[in-house]
């Protein structure tokens, strides 16, 4: 995992198109605005424009300059400004702005950004240009730069880049990856503790919520820190992270297994419906859902843990199964009242529900009784016209 403070090779790149679309459509309207005039089409000024926007390095070869121009990529507000860019150009001033280039080639994109048509809607053009080079800097997971632009320009928060993700968002993007780097850096030194875990595994939540995806060697990390170990198993349990609990598992000594398998059942029989029957599974592999959700409501599962499975699994399969489940919840003193949480947020499920009902009256005669008074005791005219059309 070298050099990951600076590559961060994890993170999709993305700023390199955001610039290069805002540049060519600003250039493309600039085309439009002078009608094809062959003075304001010379290469300078074409250049000029261009420098205008961008946030990234800028390279112009070819045409009248007499060698390559390079303009390196703004790194800050200040270094962002039209005014600052201008003056930077008629010093030669190549390492404070990181421009090079033959002098009066640079001398010449100076007078051109000067003109008036060239310069366009300046404060919008300016706008633009803090934009792209806030793109940039997230794009190298440049954090201090990003601050710097944000205590200058608050309202990068809210701009949208092109993918759509917002300023806000890239943000913190670029925090998530750089504390991973981080606290992974203390890990692997054998320096870190729970405090760090725990900040790491959250910022990977961070990134995955925002649809990354990448992978880290944190099992091989934590293999030799049995204690950490478990506390990142029971981190993913509280928090329904079955990828990073099937990551962590391998390296979890098989002496220790079961009791940690325990802990980390309970934990999520409370608030990680996936994980849960991600675990009830592992203890029984060919058990059908039916089984699995019994097992859980008698393992103590949460009433919102049994709602998202009975919403969410294919537990009707046939008679047997969908009187297993009732059964279990009854024994639980979840029926009726899950049931009736069914018929007001997962409506189909409820509506399979009543249709196999039908098909077995007799079976679920019972059941279906406990919903009526249920509906009458509640006025409940909804679930009276869903039980009446059955």
């Amino acid at each position: 995992m070298a050099n990951r403070a600076h590559h961060h090779p994890f993170l999709a790149q993305g700023g390199a198109n955001h610039n290069a679309v805002t540049a060519i459509t600003d250039l493309c309207a600039y085309i439009g605005e002078v009608r094809g005039s062959a003075a304001c089409l010379e290469p300078a000024y074409i250049a000029a424009r261009m420098l205008g926007v961008t946030g990234d390095m800028l390279g112009c070869v070819g045409g009248r300059f007499r060698r390559a121009v390079v303009a390196g990529a703004p790194r800050t507000s200040a270094q962002a400004r039209h005014d600052h860019l201008i003056a930077s150009l008629e010093r030669g001033n190549g390492d404070q702005a990181r421009i090079a280039g033959a002098r009066k080639d640079l001398h010449a994109l100076a007078c051109a950004m000067r003109q008036p048509v060239v310069r366009g809607a300046q404060s919008q053009r300016q706008k633009i240009k803090i934009e792209n080079v806030f793109v940039a800097r997230a794009e190298r997971c440049n954090l201090p730069a990003m601050d710097e632009l944000l205590a200058q320009h608050p309202s990068l928060r809210g701009m949208r880049e092109r993918s759509g993700r917002s300023g806000a968002q890239m943000y913190q993007r670029v925090l998530s990856a750089v504390t991973i780097v981080r606290e992974m850096d203390i890990l692997e030194a054998g320096q870190g503790g729970a405090t760090n875990l725990h900040c790491l595994l959250e910022s990977i939540s961070s990134l995955c919520a925002q649809g990354e995806r990448f992978r880290l060697n944190l099992d091989n990390v934590l293999r030799g820190q049995p204690r950490l170990l478990a506390e990142g198993l029971r981190w993913a349990a509280m928090h329904d992270e079955e990828p990073l609990f099937l990551h962590l598992m391998p390296a979890v000594d098989p002496a220790a297994k079961l009791a940690l398998l325990k802990q980390c059942l309970a934990l999520a029989m409370s608030s990680s419906p996936w994980l849960a029957i991600g675990i009830l599974q592992m203890h029984d592999p060919n058990a059908s859902p039916a089984k699995l959700i019994s097992r859980g409501m008698k393992e103590g599962a949460t009433e919102e843990v049994v709602f998202a499975w009975l919403s969410q699994l294919d537990w009707m399969a046939d008679h047997h199964c969908a009187a297993e489940v009732l059964k279990g919840l009854r024994d639980n003193q979840l029926f009726p009242g899950l049931p009736v949480m069914l018929a007001k947020r997962s409506p189909m499920v409820f509506e399979a529900l009543l249709a196999l009902m039908r098909q077995d009256e007799q079976r679920y005669s019972s059941y279906v009784l406990d919903l009526l008074i249920h509906a009458q005791e509640n006025r409940d005219a909804s679930l009276l016209e869903k039980l009446a059309r059955g």
